[in-house]
């Protein structure tokens, strides 16, 4: 529990215990936060970004992928995993 002497506490605002109570109990399972951050890190290539956004308007193929964005960038990608031996088209 956090008591009225916190080390955090900021002048004229003394902790809120219910709210640093919820908060701890949102963020202590280190397996889950481990596997928001993988899902996250999904989106950190802006290759990967453009190819969500043209998904977006519809089924696509690889190939028609590659085309729309132009410059190959589905091949500058590391192969997903569980997908190797599958066509592309």
């Amino acid at each position: 529990m956090i008591d009225e002497e916190s080390q955090f506490a900021h002048e004229g605002c003394p902790p809120h215990p219910l709210s640093i109570e919820k908060a701890k109990a949102a963020v202590e399972n280190e397996d889950e936060m481990q596997a928001i951050s993988d899902f996250f890190r999904l989106f950190s290539d802006s290759t990967r970004i453009r190819i969500l956004l043209a998904l977006g308007t519809g089924e696509m193929c690889v190939c028609d992928i590659s085309e729309a964005l132009g410059d190959d960038p589905v091949g500058n990608l590391p192969p997903a995993q569980g997908t190797e031996g599958r066509e592309s088209c």
